[in-house]
């Protein structure tokens, strides 16, 4: 760590208060990738979440969460406490930020956290008088947190406008992409296109190159060393063109055979790998979920058993060649249910008809179908009949993945694995019924999904067990917007304690614009996308996914990772300067920021020399200097100094330093 002093700069301002704002600006790691983005560590204020709840002793607790700087948490004389329920444990909130109502008074408070309500730890103690000013902020760590409260003495003056709960990404997220079209590329990824210049630490090369598999020089090695933990491979039965219904040969298919290739890539570069069976043989969503042509006459005990035996021996295939997989999803994308059959046209009116069903394959057989038009039909009457239909088509659905659940936990049992299973969900609040776009209602579609969710933990439960990990898709032009995303998540995580969520696929864009409100509700109409803003989207998703109540959110999946993060072709291949974001967007340390600076009465107010930073991998808290470049001329109040933290942090491991600093002036005497 540097220890080095640097001087208060000469540089005064009469008569100012001086509130010191840093953020994170540096990163480690230069990039040579195509395009120009950078990225600072991620800051998630969960203070304003629906989850979150505060109570005080007087005043209302609510002004203080709002992030509403007009309102204020006014309490009554005397001592006062404000508690705040952070709706479930988290690791990684490291920071408080304090707005008081008045500067010219000296605040004095006390802020402590627990992880039960009952055993508190001080977090900060400013309680002795000091420098007047409006802004305070403290830095720290504690596990498990559960729960703040802000105790203000007797005598205290003003109230609070803002306290803001900063969550930062927890370094264990496990972010990656489902990258199945890597079997059949034949481009060479690098660091620099061509390799020109090569960069120490950073692999890359053709998946094709001999000894590529094991040594990492490829995609796989390439994104592994910037970030990417998890490789998602899919696998389709035997695969076919959904149109035509002829086998396919392309050398990139999934097959079973192809997919155990790649899998060895996946390793081989020390990424985890997760399997996502389709059951099918061919493309599965919410709007087609064909059987495999070779299950299509099953009858149902006889379709699950294939599930079963399908999915023990293959998974036992990536075990005996040494890439045991860490993630398995039984079906892909099922909110509709899976392998339709002769259900298919009670499912829903949204509905692709391929080969599949034009060749009359799902007639023969009773698959696992959800039948949402049952569901409308029984207009919420829970007793009809329809309703019980609806019901036992879940079940059926349940059945199907009890059969891949008690699989993959027979594989555990016979060679000492700990491989997880996951459910893959789509929840779209856009439809497509022909040419048309049908905008569902999002509160009727969230229903749905809790149904849904609550039934199959119920099936589940009865069985083999809920499995461990529940994925949901995001593309903002099918499910809606950032908020509709965080609420299907966290509610999920509500009804299904102890399974981890994750964003399973999902594109953000680097290229086109917005054009009307449904393409994307999280930007405005004309939002013109570029490579800067498909490395803030995925960080916005990072953050979604993070903020799950008890550390329940674990990563985000591109899907397609090749398409959407890379370019370039035959020896030239890179990736976008946007894939910087899956490792700065972490913090290698937290800086106290908007730090008020009162100035002695009659006097001119001093930079400070110091701020506090966090290692949040240690829980240690430094000063560390500030280098502050000069004030403006005649500086009042609203212009800004800027300055750096001289801070010193590892080079090896996932983040970015926090070091820029702001000196925000105001005169309180103006106010």
């Amino acid at each position: 760590m540097n220890t080095m002093k640097h001087p208060p700069s000469s540089r005064q301002v009469p008569g100012c208060l001086l509130a010191v704002t840093t953020s994170a600006l540096l990163s480690l790691t230069a990039h040579g990738l195509e395009g120009d983005a950078s990225y600072t560590p991620a800051e998630s204020n969960i203070a304003g979440k629906y989850w979150v709840t505060g109570v005080a002793d007087s005043g209302d607790a609510a002004a203080a969460l709002d992030g509403d700087p007009g309102t204020v948490w006014t309490p009554g004389p005397g001592a006062a406490a404000l508690t705040v329920d952070l709706g479930g444990s988290y690791d990684a909130i490291h920071k408080v930020r304090l707005n008081f109502a008045g500067e010219a008074p000296a605040h004095r408070y006390r802020l402590r956290g627990s992880a039960d309500g009952e055993d508190w730890e001080l977090l900060a103690d400013r309680s002795e008088p000091s420098s007047r000013g409006a802004v305070f902020t403290d830095i720290f760590s504690l596990a498990g947190l559960r729960q703040l409260r802000l105790e203000l003495p007797e005598g205290h003056s003003g109230g609070v406008r803002e306290m803001e709960i900063i969550n930062y990404l927890r370094p264990d997220m496990k972010n990656g992409s489902d990258t199945s079209e890597q079997g059949g590329d034949t481009t060479a990824y690098r660091y620099n296109a061509g390799n020109e210049p090569p960069v120490d630490g950073i692999r890359g090369g053709r998946y094709s190159d001999p000894g590529s598999i094991k040594s990492g020089n490829n995609f796989f090695g390439l994104t592994k060393d910037l970030g990417w933990d998890t490789i998602r491979l899919r696998v389709w039965n035997q695969p076919r063109s959904e149109r035509s219904g002829e086998p396919s040969r392309h050398p990139g298919n999934c097959s079973p055979e192809n997919t155990l290739r790649v899998a060895k890539a996946v390793v081989g570069a020390g990424q985890e790998l997760a399997i996502d069976f389709h059951y099918s043989d061919s493309w599965s969503d919410p709007q087609n979920q064909p059987k495999p042509y070779a299950w299509a006459d099953l009858g149902f005990e006889e379709l699950q058993e294939a599930v079963h035996d399908f999915t023990h021996d293959f998974v036992t295939k990536l075990v005996e060649q040494d890439t045991t997989p860490g993630i398995v999803a039984i079906g892909n994308e099922i909110t509709n249910g899976m392998m339709w059959g002769s259900e298919y046209d009670l499912i829903t009116p949204y509905v692709d008809h391929h080969h599949y069903h034009t060749s009359g394959r799902h007639k023969s057989a009773p698959g696992g179908g959800v039948k949402w038009i049952k569901y409308e039909e029984a207009k919420g009457d829970k007793d009809s009949p329809a309703y019980e239909e609806f019901l036992e088509s879940i079940r059926n659905l349940a059945l199907l993945i009890d059969a891949g659940n008690r699989a993959i936990q027979k594989v555990n049992a016979e060679h000492g694995t700990d491989i997880e299973t996951q459910l893959h969900f789509a929840f779209n609040v856009f439809e497509r019924a022909g040419d048309e776009i049908v905008a569902l209602e999002p509160d009727e579609v969230f229903e749905r999904v809790m149904t849904l969710v609550n039934t199959l933990n119920r099936e589940l439960s009865s069985r083999s067990g809920m499995v461990d990990r529940v994925g949901i898709s995001y593309y903002p032009d099918w499910h809606g917007s950032y908020d509709t995303l965080q609420k299907n998540l966290v509610e999920i995580s509500r009804a299904l304690p102890g399974v981890t969520l994750n964003i399973a696929e999902c594109s953000p864009k680097f290229r086109g614009r917005v054009g009307t409100p449904r393409d994307d509700l999280n930007h405005p109409v004309g939002f013109e996308y570029s490579i800067q803003s498909q490395g803030d989207d995925t960080i916005e998703l990072m953050k979604l996914i993070n903020d799950i109540p008890n550390n329940a959110g674990d990563g985000v999946w591109p899907w397609a990772g090749t398409r959407v993060f890379a370019t370039g072709r035959g020896d030239q291949g890179t990736l976008r300067a946007s894939f910087k974001a899956w490792d700065d967007a972490f913090a290698k340390n937290v800086l106290e920021d908007r730090i008020s600076v009162a100035a002695p009465a009659g006097g001119d107010p001093a930079l400070p020399e110091t701020v506090r930073s966090l290692d949040p991998a240690t829980g240690e808290v430094r000063e560390v200097p500030v280098k502050w470049e000069p004030l403006p001329e005649n500086a009042g109040a609203g212009d800004t100094v800027r300055g750096e933290a001289q801070v010193e942090v590892p080079e090896e491991g996932r983040g970015a330093a926090m070091t820029s600093v702001t000196a925000i002036l105001r005169r309180p005497d103006a106010e």
